[in-house]
């Protein structure tokens, strides 16, 4: 039992390695640059002028443009995605488990039929493979949409702080109350 252990650990570890196109250590650089960039373009000229009026209305209007809510969209349909992959991975591998323990049971008194679980094995793990791969190529489309989505960002975080060194009233709202049970 502890062999069938090792082997389906095994084959997970090896189908779990997909052929990154970044490290996380590259990804994150490209993120600390896109913030960077985003946060020097994010100062406009005249936006101390701005009054508190001013400042809400542009607030309104970056949070507004159809490139950054495309943008958010995308990141938010992107991550119902993975969690509704996350679910039905979780129940297929409750299946497979249930299915490799009758194996490993059978294959001890069948001979032979551990030769059939070892083809499944090697199938699991090039499904596996197969899903880190889209899951790779999910995350980096979403790093991609919030790379793209810094310079909206960054505007409103400076326009915000803008707001709060003049005091303006939008920046004085209680943040919203959780609903009482």
């Amino acid at each position: 039992m502890r062999t069938f252990v090792s082997m389906l650990a095994l084959s997970a570890a090896l189908a779990l390695q997909p052929a990154l196109a970044q490290t996380p250590e590259e990804m994150q650089a490209n993120m600390d640059a896109s913030i960077a960039a985003a946060r020097a373009e994010a100062v406009h000229p005249g936006d101390e002028a701005l009054t508190c009026d001013q400042l809400s209305a542009e607030i309104a209007a970056v949070s507004q443009d159809p490139n950054y809510q495309a943008q958010m969209a995308a990141m938010g349909a992107t991550a119902q995605g993975q969690m509704e992959q996350m679910q039905n991975a979780r129940s297929r591998m409750q299946g497979q488990m249930v299915g490799n323990i009758g194996m490993g049971i059978i294959s001890s008194f069948v001979p032979g039929a551990g030769y059939a679980q070892m083809l499944a094995q090697r199938a699991q793990a090039a499904q596996m493979q197969e899903q880190a791969q889209a899951n790779q190529a999910q995350m980096a489309g979403m790093m991609g949409n919030m790379e793209a989505s810094m310079p909206y960002i960054m505007r409103n975080e400076h326009l915000y702080e803008l707001g709060q060194a003049k005091q303006c009233e939008f920046t004085q709202q209680p943040a919203m109350q959780q609903p009482e049970h």
